[in-house]
């Protein structure tokens, strides 16, 4: 089933100036349009459409609708031709996000020469074409086929009521733009990080016992969840061509091996298990997760990608505990690797890039590694309260 939110998620890992309006436009399901479509205020959008793209695909549409908000093409039309308007904006648009490392859905409009036009500047250049009447026809056709968007939806009134405090972005500086809010963002991610290594403390306690949280281990991985995307869409994946325009990558959200043990001994309470598993996938709900059990062997990763399959998730053993057994399990390159135990056993491996999550023995002291230590209770309780 396609899920809206989750494509807008990594539409704004790829356009965080989207941020400025997003919480102004409205998203609605709607068959009768068979592609996309925006009145300015709402993006309009089929559901089986979008589920017959890949994820890049439909981060490029959702991002072709959000631009015309954004770059004001509603109210700038003025009285143009509002058949040319519609193709020079569409033109201008999809080059933007060719340059972005977005791929274009089939069957749109796919003009090289439209790079680095302000969408007036194309208007005039496609009204003076000798074939303008030629691509026009085109055009209409793309329209009914249902490969390009109708703008009959269009409300330059609608538009006001969103755009009014949109600063001035055109065609020719929202890369520039966007490219500087990822920097902001990176940079503030790096401070973070920067900050928390400073902290003396290495041990973080979250729930009854006797210590003063620093952090809870959920928003710890949150921020762990940004690094992690951060880490994707710019400072390692992209590069910057000779231009100075920001390269980026083809894939934003990925399968960023994020890899979670969970201690399958004996003295394990399945309903605990479960309720910290689906507690993981809340937080990363755009990745799949990879999910193994151990006690004195490890029994294997299961890759999950909804949260519903967590329900049929197999718990597999019941021996006694072997930590180091689980240590040599991760991935040499996992992203984020997590571990949830009670913390009944001795670690002679070093563990720096573990995530421990212990519940029961507040006496866990592993080699290394961030260490959390949770209250069993409140966290069935809150597994409780979001039934």
């Amino acid at each position: 089933m396609f899920n809206i939110n989750s494509a807008i998620n990594r539409t704004l890992i790829y356009f965080p100036v989207f941020k400025i309006i997003i919480n102004n436009i409205n998203f609605v399901e709607k068959e009768s349009v068979k592609t996309a479509c925006t009145d300015g205020n709402t993006i309009y959008y089929s559901p089986s459409f979008f589920q017959s793209l890949s994820s890049n695909e439909q981060v490029a549409i959702i991002a072709h609708e959000l631009m015309h908000i954004t770059l004001k093409h509603l109210s700038r039309k003025e009285d143009r031709d509002i058949e040319i308007w519609n193709y020079a904006t569409d033109a201008v648009i999809n080059q933007l996000l060719k340059r972005n490392g977005l791929p274009l859905v089939d069957g749109v409009i796919d003009c090289p020469d439209a790079l680095d036009y302000s969408a007036e500047e194309y208007y005039e250049l496609t009204k003076n074409r000798p074939d303008c009447e030629e691509l026009m026809e085109k055009y209409r056709q793309a329209m009914e086929n249902g490969m390009v968007a109708s703008h009959d939806e269009w409300d330059s009134e609608k538009e006001e009521d969103v755009i009014e405090n949109i600063p001035n972005i055109t065609e020719q500086n929202v890369t520039d733009v966007n490219k500087k809010l990822i920097h902001d963002e990176n940079q503030e991610i790096r401070d973070h990080q920067s900050n928390e290594n400073k902290k003396s403390s290495s041990t973080i306690i979250d729930g009854v016992f006797d210590t003063t949280p620093i952090i809870d281990w959920k928003t710890f991985l949150q921020r762990k969840k940004r690094r992690i995307i951060s880490t994707d869409y710019n400072l390692h994946q992209g590069d910057f061509d000779e231009e100075g325009i920001y390269k980026y990558p083809i894939e934003i959200i990925r399968k960023s091996d994020i890899e979670i043990l969970i201690d399958t001994s004996g003295s394990v309470d399945d309903d605990l298990v479960r309720v910290f598993l689906s507690e993981c996938k809340n937080i990363f709900d755009d990745f799949e997760i990879k999910i193994g059990c151990f006690d004195t062997k490890f029994y294997g990763f299961h890759t999950i990608k909804k949260k519903e399959e967590l329900d049929i998730f197999e718990i597999e053993g019941r021996g006694a505990t072997k930590f180091d057994v689980a240590i040599k399990s991760f991935s040499k390159n996992a992203s984020l690797k997590i571990i949830f135990t009670d913390g009944y056993d001795n670690v002679s491996l070093n563990s720096k890039d573990v995530i421990w999550i212990i519940y029961g023995n507040t006496n866990f002291k592993p080699q290394g590694g961030q260490v959390f230590f949770v209250d069993p209770y409140s966290l069935k309780l809150q597994g409780k309260s979001r039934r």
